[in-house]
This record gives C-alpha cells, structure tokens and sequence, in this order.
C-alpha cells in the first residue's frame, strides 16, 4: 500500500518534469528535483474491529540555486509550493483516492561540509511538504498484511 502511496505521488508531481526519487539520492542529483520517502505508520483502535493507520509522507523540493533569494531564504519560485500541495491534497492509489488529512511546508537552507550537511543558512534552499492521510482497516487484515510482510 505505500509503494502504491508514493507511486500515487510521483504521478501528481511528473507533470514539472523534474527528476523524483523515491529510493536514494543519486550523489551528483541534478536540480531541481523531488525526493518522496514515507514515514513508519502508527495505527489506533477504533469502532467495530476497525483500526486507523495514519500515513505520513515527506516530499522535498530541491530547487536550482537562482531559486533561493539571500542566504537561501526565500523562493522567487514561488509556484511550486501550491503545485505540490495540489499533487498531494488528493492521491490514486490502489484503485481508490485518498484525501490528505493535513499538508504543511517547511523550508530549510542546507549547507554540506564533506559528509555533514546542516539545516543553516547557505546554499541551496529545500522546501520539505509533508502530508498525512488516514484510512481505515479492518483488524482482520492488519494481521493478513503482517503475515505477508514476513513471508518476504
């Protein structure tokens, strides 16, 4: 399900025909480009054997440098915030939509030393959105589902 999650995202991002990776980074990445990764996915009881999963997923926009203003600070690029909170506010996957129950942005200046990289003013800005979505699943098929994952 969250393969089909970020296969969802990547097709509402490809239309700026900008490079995604979903996996790794390539070292040399072209920009601008996206990355798509999922955080762990936490799950609560609710009503009638159902439970909640709570997914979060983590886009980030790495832009050319034109893109960031004065110590990386600002975007003069400033459609490709609401751009991806469009590709993210709805998303297809396994054969049903699914709507973001909360989308936010941070943006950060990264500046890498060797194998360090820290979030201070330097050179080019990444814009991080993160979006979160609930779905419920019966109880039943958490346990079908984790039976599946280990088998692999």
């Amino acid at each position: 399900m969250v393969n089909d999650f970020i296969k969802g995202i990547a097709a509402g991002l490809k239309s700026k025909g900008y490079p995604i990776y979903t996996e790794e980074m390539p070292t040399g990445f072209t920009r601008p480009c996206f990355t798509v990764r999922a955080e762990p996915v936490s799950e609560e009881p609710a009503i009638g054997g159902y439970l909640r999963h709570i997914q979060t997923f983590v886009v980030e926009y790495y832009g050319k440098k034109e893109e960031t203003g004065k110590a990386g600070k600002n975007y003069t690029s400033g459609s490709i915030e609401p751009f991806i909170y469009d590709a993210l506010r709805w998303v297809r996957a396994s054969g049903r939509l699914y709507h973001a129950a909360k989308i936010s942005s941070e943006r950060k200046s990264q500046r890498t030393t060797g194998n360090i990289s820290s979030n201070v003013e330097g050179v080019g800005g990444v814009l991080t959105v993160t979006a979160i979505y609930r779905r419920f699943v019966k109880a039943s098929e958490k346990s079908e589902l984790m039976e599946r994952l280990y088998e692999v």
